[in-house]
Order: structure tokens, then sequence, then C-alpha cells
């Protein structure tokens, strides 16, 4: 089962607990009088902004190869030392080879698809809600920070 079908499952799951689970949650219910309780989740925006283009969820390393195919001026792959030189294989790190699948759709998302110059407004949302890590398996260099 893929990991962004679960997470739009456990979307809809939420929003629809039982009255017990609700209160033992905290969650709230909208005050606009349709008692739905309110629960947002960013993988719901996700899904409905990646079903307009050609890399619906799930994304797998098919679609971020031609992700990185169709947007050449963000992702650069023509020279063997680019990140981006063997996307979509999966023998990073020993390559250069760029295997994130999930984090480049969800920078297309996040970044309107590179089509503005400004994120969406889905960033402004759900920034503050995303966190991340720098990837241990990531070679590091003088000027990166631990």
């Amino acid at each position: 089962i893929n990991e962004e079908y679960m997470g739009l499952d456990f979307c809809t799951g939420l929003k629809s607990v039982s009255a017990t689970t609700e209160s033992a949650l905290g969650i709230r219910r909208k005050a606009t009088g349709d008692s739905a309780l309110e629960v947002r989740c960013f993988i719901e925006a996700q899904n409905t902004f990646l079903n307009k283009t050609a890399y619906p969820l799930p994304f797998n390393l098919n679609d971020l190869a031609q992700l990185v195919h169709d947007y050449p001026s963000l992702y650069p792959s023509s020279t063997p030392s680019s990140a981006y030189a063997n996307v979509g294989t999966v023998s990073y790190p020993e390559g250069g080879t760029y295997y994130r699948a999930y984090e480049m759709s969800a920078l297309h998302w996040l970044s309107n698809a590179s089509s503005s110059g400004y994120p969406s407004a889905d960033y402004t949302a759900s920034s503050a809600l995303i966190g991340g890590q720098t990837d241990s398996s990531l070679p590091r260099t003088p000027n990166t920070p631990n």
C-alpha cells in the first residue's frame, strides 16, 4: 500500500471519528453550523493540486524522472556531477542520484509548479506544519552545517 494513500485515508478517517475520540483528541468543530470537524490535511491539498498536473499521487521514481526532465531549468541533469544526473535510480548515495520522489512532489506542489515565482497559498498555510531535517546519507561539504 502506498504511503500517500495511507495519508489520505488517515485524513478521511480523522474527519469522521466518534464523539469520544473527537473529545479525547481535542478536535474542534467548525463554527459554520454544519458541525463538521475542524480538520485540514495538507495531503488533500497536495493531492488536489497534483491531480491537475502530469504527476498525480502516488508519485514514484518514474514521475520523479519525468518531473526533472520537464523542468530542466530547475533540475539541471545534463552534467554527470549534477545531483539530478541519475534521477530516478536507486543507487544513491553511491552515484549522485536523487531518489526522494515524495519530497520532490511536495516541492512541486508547494512551489506552485514554479509557475509564478511565488509559493502557493498552500505553502503559506502548511510550511510551518511540515518539518524536515538533513538526510544523514547526504555527503557533507565544508560549508554545509551539521
